[in-house]
């Protein structure tokens, strides 16, 4: 947490950095979207329990890139979110989206929960999180962004069709 904290205050500084896609994790897989456009991994590793709620990372990668309104093209988005796992909710914190020109788009937000849409990849996230068990079948994990990404863009170029619980 501190080496993420650490790296939002110098990308906002503008001093030179290693990302935090390049720094250690546990992104562990969690459900894809059918025709694998989305893949959806939670690094494991980053859990902050409170009493509150749960306090932690997830990394969204998409193929082909998403649009987003006032954007280039999205390959990947980091989000810091917070669940309350009583009431089914999530809210973004702070969102990184890595751009297809290739730069980085940071964002820190003060939002709103929104509710778990049932049979979405958010709601496989939050049992996740909420539980410490996975939602399905055990799905690769990986140790950086690098890898998750390599691997999600394996998947997109078979063309497998992807369930909601795995590949």
């Amino acid at each position: 947490m501190k080496t993420i904290l650490l790296g939002l205050a110098l990308a906002l500084a503008g001093a030179p950095m290693a990302t935090i896609s390049q720094t250690s994790h546990d992104y562990q897989l969690i459900a894809a979207v059918p025709g694998a456009t989305e893949l959806g991994f939670v690094d494991a590793g980053s859990f902050d329990r409170t009493p509150s709620g749960v306090t932690y990372w997830t990394l969204s990668v998409y193929e082909p890139p998403a649009l987003i309104v006032d954007s280039p093209p999205v390959i990947y988005q980091m989000r810091q979110r917070i669940a309350d796992c009583a009431g089914r909710r999530t809210k973004d914190q702070i969102v990184m989206a890595r751009l297809q020109n290739g730069a980085e788009r940071w964002i820190s937000l003060i939002g709103h929960y929104r509710r778990v849409r049932p049979g979405s990849i958010g709601e496989s996230e939050l049992e996740f999180v909420c539980s410490g068990k996975l939602p399905g079948p055990k799905l690769p994990a990986f140790p950086t962004v690098e890898a998750a990404v390599q691997f999600s863009d394996v998947a997109h170029q078979r063309g497998r069709p992807a369930a909601k619980s795995g590949l």
